[in-house]
């Protein structure tokens, strides 16, 4: 419904952003950033062979940032032996384990 409202409507759709919606967004909180440069570090000291460092900076940006399954899922493939899928699904099983797929929540929408 969503949209077909914006195809209808354009850009005075009640589902089109607004620029500073839009520009905020894209800013990410001190704590997105700080788990990006926690995971690029460990990515980097891996690639560099320093596998145990850069497990604790991977380690740490899921901790601060567990809703962000890539982080996971890059910690898994990167580990030789894991089976990606089974840690995944029992990640999602887990009790209190964050939404895979964030809601969506949107004026006019049923929930």
């Amino acid at each position: 419904n969503a949209i077909r409202d914006w195809v209808q409507k354009g850009e005075v759709s009640v589902y089109v952003l607004g620029t500073q919606d839009v520009r905020r967004a894209q800013d990410p909180s001190q704590e997105d950033a700080l788990a990006a440069a926690t995971f690029h570090m460990g990515a980097y000291l891996h690639q560099q062979g320093h596998r145990e460092d850069a497990q604790r900076y991977f380690s740490e940006a899921a901790r601060l940032r567990p809703h962000r399954w890539n982080y996971r899922r890059q910690i898994w493939n990167l580990t030789p032996g894991t089976d990606v899928r089974a840690e995944m699904q029992a990640a999602r099983e887990a009790p209190g384990a964050p939404p895979f797929t964030p809601p969506l929540f949107m004026e006019g929408l049923p929930e």
